[in-house]
């Protein structure tokens, strides 16, 4: 009945990925032009995948946690965190840098990891320079804009029996 569209679905079962693209294209019979303006159309709305709201499980990287973030991870006192990966180890290492003021009330070197299989969560760690024990949360949900830069990370303490509630929100304010 539809010969063109039998072919074109045979090809697409059978082809593999790369040559079944090429021939899609051939198939489809789409215009040079036509087929650029939707090429353009897809890759710019393929940077807004980005942006929004990340749960637990869709937390790809951690490169855009850089910057100043309001860190109520203690409720009765009002600190400022500021971000700094080192530029070889960026989305997963730097240093940070908390203070309440104008006075810095601790500082010392952070690790951050995406969600992926191996762990199953995404996570931030604090290590002081001044010896005081290493403090992880846990990243349960971040909020981004298309180039992945974090402006509100959701956030839980991790303590002895996992998790602990409830969560605080790191804000981006610089």
């Amino acid at each position: 009945m539809y010969p063109d569209l039998v072919r074109l679905r045979m090809t697409l079962i059978t082809a593999p990925t790369a040559k079944g693209t090429e021939t899609l294209l051939k198939a489809a019979r789409i215009p040079e032009p036509m087929f650029g303006t939707l090429k353009t159309q897809y890759e710019r709305s393929a940077q807004l995948l980005g942006a929004g709201w990340h749960g637990p499980t869709d937390i790809q990287t951690l490169s855009g946690l850089e910057g100043q973030f309001l860190w109520p991870e203690d409720f009765f006192s009002i600190r400022v965190i500021t971000f700094t990966f080192d530029p070889d180890k960026i989305g997963f290492q730097g240093n940070y840098k908390l203070v309440t003021g104008l006075a810095v009330v601790e500082q010392g070197v952070f690790h951050s990891v995406p969600n992926n299989p191996a762990i199953g969560f995404a996570a931030v760690s604090l290590l002081p320079m001044s010896g005081e024990p290493p403090r992880t949360s846990i990243v349960s949900g971040i909020f981004t804009d298309n180039s992945w830069k974090i402006y509100t990370a959701l956030l839980n303490k991790l303590g002895p029996d996992g998790p602990m509630q409830p969560p605080f929100s790191a804000v981006r304010v610089g």
